[in-house]
């Protein structure tokens, strides 16, 4: 199969680069090892499942005035935001069992905001702009090789049941750790570019 683009990974940046594409009308595929779309954006409920309406377990607040990308994307696609609530007492509970301690909060400046209904409206919203079709979840790259004509990603387990994905250009949204001990690329990166 063939396609102009290819995202590797569907945290915010692969969403918000396959929103782009989309919207420039370019043919791209998002390809997401989980079963999942959101990266570290995560909703659990209190058992520890999904949940649309959970526990924010990856990045849960934003600075409108150091992250102004972020507050646009957020605008733009109607997502309600509010103030952390900083006033009052901290309190925390190592274990289930244990004692729940009490520390005075520290007022924070600038403020952070939060998204009505967490991080995972912002992957919702993205999510619901793109076609369904476009996206591959439980599609996790093992390679990538530079080719004549393209972009080769093999897709999947072992050799035998690996599909293969030709593109253009290739963007990798995943970060840098996870990059290179998951995927081999031929040619192999460079060393200076390995190391960081």
């Amino acid at each position: 199969m063939r396609t102009t683009a290819a995202i590797v990974g569907d945290g915010l940046a692969g969403l918000h680069a396959a929103r782009l594409l989309h919207a420039a009308g370019i043919d791209f595929r998002l390809l997401e090892a989980r079963d999942r779309l959101g990266g570290r954006i995560l909703l659990l409920d209190g058992s520890g499942a999904l949940s649309d309406d959970g526990l924010d377990l990856g990045p849960s607040w934003f600075w409108p005035g150091m992250q102004p990308g972020l507050a646009a994307l957020a605008h733009g696609l109607g997502l309600a935001a509010f103030l952390q609530h900083g006033d009052g007492n901290a309190l925390f509970e190592r274990t289930p069992e244990g004692a729940i301690h009490r520390f005075p909060s520290m007022r924070q400046e600038p403020r952070s905001m939060r998204l009505a209904g967490g991080t995972g409206a912002l992957v919702k919203a993205l999510a619901a702009a793109l076609p369904s079709e476009r996206l591959r979840l439980g599609s996790a790259v093992s390679h990538v090789a530079l080719r004549r004509d393209g972009v080769v990603l093999s897709i999947g387990g072992p050799v035998a049941a690996r599909h293969v994905l030709t593109a253009e250009q290739v963007v990798l949204a995943l970060p840098p750790g996870l990059l290179a001990t998951t995927v081999g690329f031929d040619p192999s990166l460079e060393p200076n570019t390995a190391s960081l």
